[in-house]
């Protein structure tokens, strides 16, 4: 199982699990992800615009990317633009594959990640925008969908864990063509006290406050319903209340709001305790903003 942390994280992202109805449908994905003594069959995705708040990105990054997720089975429509969401159903085991950001106006690799358990996923330099040992050919991205060509360039050098001493290598080579749904439309942007005070600001507050409690008939009404959060909270509400909180106090998060970016999906809520930054998705659920995934 993975960490209180891990877990936290990815549900701070606004997971959902595997299990639910099919996604959008895929006009093609065909390749592998070859581990060495095993290769993992790429033949499902999907893909869709990232908006990239910029407490959330590097120097120099677009303001967008394209995520584009190769995986070895159907990633149900619940997962759709939720990065957060499939790394820890990969992460589980449920699924394998490559998650990738694409620079929208080169198909450029900026970063990606491998899919699945921990003993099996990987860690590569590679994926991290190689331009010489991998790259995209043929990359397009108009009239709602994205295409291109995976190339490796040979066996690339990766690891398994951080502390795993043995190395391994790997190559990754696939075509796909993806529907690429429109990106979400920013609609207001609040700052400092007006962040606070926003109805997401204030959504969040209260469910920290919550989560503090560690009582899931107080938080289970502030979680999208149908979010696995849910079955967090319920199965292991002190737990949840560590992960979520993460060693602050839920009056200092609540503090701690320092800007809301409003979406017409979602809004981000970025939280800036201590020297840390962190990212919410909220979603509005007849008409209650509450912890969710667009």
């Amino acid at each position: 199982m993975p960490s209180p942390l891990m877990l936290a994280r990815a549900l701070a992202l606004g997971l959902s699990m595997l299990g639910a109805s099919a996604a959008q449908a895929v006009d093609a994905v065909e390749g592998a992800l070859d581990l060495g003594p095993d290769t993992v069959a790429l033949t499902h995705g999907a893909a869709w615009v990232e908006s990239r708040v910029p407490e959330m990105r590097a120097a120099g990054d677009p303001d967008a990317t394209i995520l584009v997720v190769l995986t070895n089975r159907a990633i149900p429509a619940n997962l759709h633009q939720n990065e957060g969401a499939i790394a820890f159903a990969a992460a589980q085991g449920e699924v394998e594959g490559v998650i990738l950001s694409l620079d929208p106006a080169t198909g450029a690799i900026l970063n990606g990640q491998s899919l699945g358990a921990p003993d099996r996923a990987i860690q590569s330099p590679s994926f991290a925008g190689d331009p010489v040992r991998m790259r995209i050919e043929g990359f397009a991205a108009a009239d709602g969908t994205v295409s291109g060509r995976i190339v490796s360039d040979g066996r690339l050098p990766a690891s398994r864990l951080p502390d795993d001493p043995n190395p391994v290598d790997y190559a990754l080579n696939a075509r796909f063509t993806l529907t690429l749904p429109p990106p979400p439309k920013l609609e207001a942007v609040f700052d400092g006290p007006a962040a606070k005070a926003s109805a997401p600001g204030a959504a969040f507050a209260a469910f920290v406050a919550a989560v503090d409690t560690a009582q899931p008939g107080r938080i289970l009404p502030l979680i999208q319903p149908g979010h696995p959060a849910r079955d967090f909270v319920t199965a292991s509400p002190a737990e949840a209340r560590g992960s979520f909180l993460g060693g602050f106090s839920a009056d200092v998060l609540a503090a701690a709001v320092a800007k809301v970016y409003e979406y017409d999906t979602h809004a981000t809520i970025i939280v800036e305790p201590g020297d840390g930054t962190m990212a919410l998705d909220f979603v509005k659920v007849g008409g209650v903003w509450m912890l969710g995934a667009p």
